[in-house]
């Protein structure tokens, strides 16, 4: 009977410890799940995202310079930057120069001149598409739908910061504020607002003439009367 027991303890010790056994493979499969599935994610949004999506451009004939898979063309940026601002203190020893954008985007002067007028550039993951064609930014800024929204970083990761207005949201949260703010800006209404300077002017010229006559004319009644205050005390 005795013998009996010990080997009951004995089994029910080895289910106890294959239990452990297999609740700490459970947790590493579980773990190791996770990470794997972070790791997916990751690669996806650093490389394969990034790279469908250039990949999309290049089909259609829009190019740029090659980015590094987690930096972008952050470092060829600040290096062409440095370069730059490093030439223009050489160039003008002292003067003020007005040419300001190949100082401060001398990238986007390099890679026009590279790439043509409409190129393809990323700061991290982010993809930016450059248009310095004036025809195609016409076009782009007349045609307006819903699905042409921000970015997704200015209404995700900046929305503490730049709330839901019309610089960062999109689709009918756009399209409410720009009908709330936009018509203030037509360019019928800002022709009009041109003329309103000249029509003051018009009219404040005349005026102008007669306030200075009346200027003159108090200049020399006061000096008249100057004159007569001082012969009755001196005189």
């Amino acid at each position: 009977m005795h013998v009996l027991f010990l080997n009951f303890s004995l089994f029910e010790e080895n289910k106890v410890s294959n239990k452990k056994r297999v609740m700490k493979m459970s947790l590493v499969q579980i773990l190791v799940v996770i990470l794997m599935m972070f790791l997916l994610h990751v690669i996806n949004v650093l490389v394969l995202k990034p790279r469908s999506m250039r990949a999309k451009l290049h089909r259609q004939g829009i190019n740029g310079p090659t980015p590094h898979f987690f930096f972008g063309n952050n470092h060829e940026m600040k290096r062409l930057q440095t370069i730059a601002s490093t030439n223009q203190d050489k160039e003008n020893d002292g003067f003020i120069s007005h040419n300001w954008p190949s100082t401060l985007f001398p990238f986007i002067e390099k890679w026009r001149n590279q790439y043509g007028h409409t190129f393809l550039f990323c700061t991290g993951n982010i993809q930016s598409l450059m248009v310095t064609d004036i025809e195609i930014v016409k076009k782009i800024i007349l045609y307006t739908p819903l699905n042409l929204g921000k970015p997704s970083y200015l209404s995700g990761y900046l929305k503490p910061f730049l709330g839901l207005g019309i610089v960062s949201s999109s689709g009918s949260t756009w399209l409410r504020h720009r009908k709330i703010i936009a018509p203030q800006l037509y360019l019928d209404k800002v022709k009009v607002c041109v003329y309103i300077p000249l029509l003051i002017l018009n009219i404040l010229s005349p005026l102008r003439s007669s306030i200075k006559s009346e200027i003159s004319l108090e200049r020399k009644y006061l000096k008249m009367w100057l004159w007569s205050q001082l012969r009755l005390y001196f005189l």
